[in-house]
């Protein structure tokens, strides 16, 4: 995904979900597919799911592993037991276990800048989330070998991604709420150049 990783680095803004979706579909256009799947986790869930309700002749299906769907009132009342653990976690993710996705989704580039001039701050600001999201009682190393961890870190700390990476929080704060919010999927996208695209939504 843009920002990510090897791919270029966005130089405008406007680079949501929607936005990428496009940029994937006028790819594979160009790429020579006339049937194409798309695969989704994470941030990919928003990107993978564009294109299934934007419906290119194209796209023979989509995939998500990463599935972040809420009703738009939480219930409270006549709760099983394991919707209760999950109304539960729900609740503390929203209390206290966010304050990377709004530090991104409001400052990209202070927490950018910070990241990408001290590789023991980008180690620490991604292994707290190994630390977090893996089922290891507080302790990756339990789950995780230290080189896969150290792989996913110097992903971000070699291609100096930091930055783009954390701006997808700032271009997407608007666009959706966990019941699915907003619908930005129309208009399309076009080649401009080699290395232009102009998508209108």
């Amino acid at each position: 995904m843009p920002g990510f990783g090897f791919s270029d680095k966005p130089t405008d803004t406007g680079w949501d979900v929607v936005r990428i979706a496009k940029a994937w579909v006028v790819l594979m256009q160009g790429l020579g597919y006339r049937r194409w799947v798309a695969q989704g986790g994470d941030w990919g869930v928003g990107v993978t799911t564009a294109p299934g309700k934007l419906k290119p002749a194209s796209l023979a299906g989509i995939h998500l592993n990463f599935q972040f769907v809420f009703p738009e009132k939480i219930p409270t009342e006549g709760l099983s037991a394991e919707e209760q653990r999950a109304v539960t976690a729900l609740g503390e993710f929203v209390n206290d276990g966010n304050g990377y996705f709004r530090e991104q989704a409001t400052r990209p580039q202070t927490i950018g800048y910070g990241l990408a001039d001290l590789p023991s701050g980008q180690a620490a600001w991604i292994y707290e989330k190994f630390q977090a999201w893996t089922d290891s009682n507080g302790d990756p190393e339990t789950v995780l070998t230290k080189d896969e961890m150290l792989d996913n870190i110097s992903l971000y700390w070699l291609t100096d991604t930091a930055a783009s990476s954390a701006r997808i929080y700032w271009e997407n704060k608007t666009i959706a709420t966990a019941s699915g919010g907003q619908n930005r999927y129309s208009g399309g996208c076009q080649r401009l150049s080699s290395r232009d695209l102009a998508c209108s939504s």
